[in-house]
């Protein structure tokens, strides 16, 4: 129980790492329909939206 604390610094300071050079390398942070952030690539969307069925026309 000591060491939970310990462990979100940990997880909150990797998260942190990692979302800076997500959007160095053009992601852009999106909050899904859950509330989690995702990071989406240049040009992308989340899954899920639009017909998958167009994508040739």
């Amino acid at each position: 129980m000591t060491l939970l604390p310990v462990g979100f610094a940990v997880n909150r300071r990797f998260e942190a790492k990692y979302a800076v050079r997500l959007q160095a390398a053009g992601f852009t942070p999106v909050t899904d329909q859950d509330g989690r952030l995702r990071y989406v690539p240049p040009g992308g969307r989340l899954p899920g939206h639009g017909n998958p069925f167009t994508a040739g026309t």
